[in-house]
């Protein structure tokens, strides 16, 4: 009689510790990022922002493969380029979206009661564009025009998630991502029309634009 509800209790104990598996699930959360910009004129900003990150992949026990998406909104001042000996800068609102695989590792770890860490990575694709509301081009300044750039890199991710039996009563969680990208193409873009009027970078090495993020997600599972 012992033995048998030992043995129950060791099944259900284990089963709250790692939670659900072999599902597909959605999660949500607020986020609020912290990225610092560098630029071929050795220049760098910081900027903050906050928006919306969302994860989606299948679970088995202890791994599970995620397509990860962050959007979030900031400003940027003072930023500086260089093309064919032009000076070029600009200030203005930026706006991010990142598409984000990562392979995850659930840890038995719990640094709380059924809250166990965990560790994710993969490649990562970035686009951002910066509303140029003060921007001058060789000294002359320039109205209505924004800077769209597309960059690639990487991310690691350390985070904590409640672990329950169904994925219905909505686990929460809590992650930081630290990515890295640099600029494949740089644009100026006009906003009136949105015609192309000039390229600043397209993978030169003297001209990249590279940029590190640190992102703080806070969600739950949605479905």
């Amino acid at each position: 009689m012992m033995s048998k509800f030992l043995t129950t209790l060791f099944i259900l104990t284990s089963i709250q510790a790692m939670g659900f598996e072999n599902e597909l699930v959605l999660r949500g959360g607020f986020l609020a990022s912290v990225s610092k910009i560098g630029t071929s004129l050795e220049t760098t900003d910081q900027l903050g922002g906050y928006g919306l990150g969302t994860m989606f992949g299948y679970r088995r026990k202890k791994f599970e493969l995620n397509v990860s998406s962050e959007i979030y909104f900031g400003k940027a001042e003072g930023l500086k380029f260089e093309y064919q000996n032009d000076s070029v800068q600009g200030t203005g609102n930026i706006r991010s979206v990142s598409l984000t695989p990562l392979l995850k590792y659930t840890t038995e770890y719990m640094p709380y009661k059924n809250w166990n860490i965990y560790f994710a990575a993969g490649p990562s694709w970035v686009l951002q564009s910066i509303e140029l509301d003060d921007f001058e081009s060789n000294g002359i300044p320039v109205k209505d025009h924004k800077l769209t750039y597309d960059s690639e890199g990487g991310a690691l991710v350390i985070g904590v998630e409640e672990q329950t039996e169904f994925k219905e009563q909505h686990p929460a969680f809590v992650q930081l991502m630290l990515a890295y990208y640099r600029s494949r193409k740089v644009s100026l873009v006009d906003r009136s029309d949105r015609k192309e009027i000039d390229i600043l970078s397209e993978q030169d090495a003297d001209q990249d634009i590279k940029t590190v993020s640190l992102i703080l997600t806070i969600g739950l599972v949605i479905f």
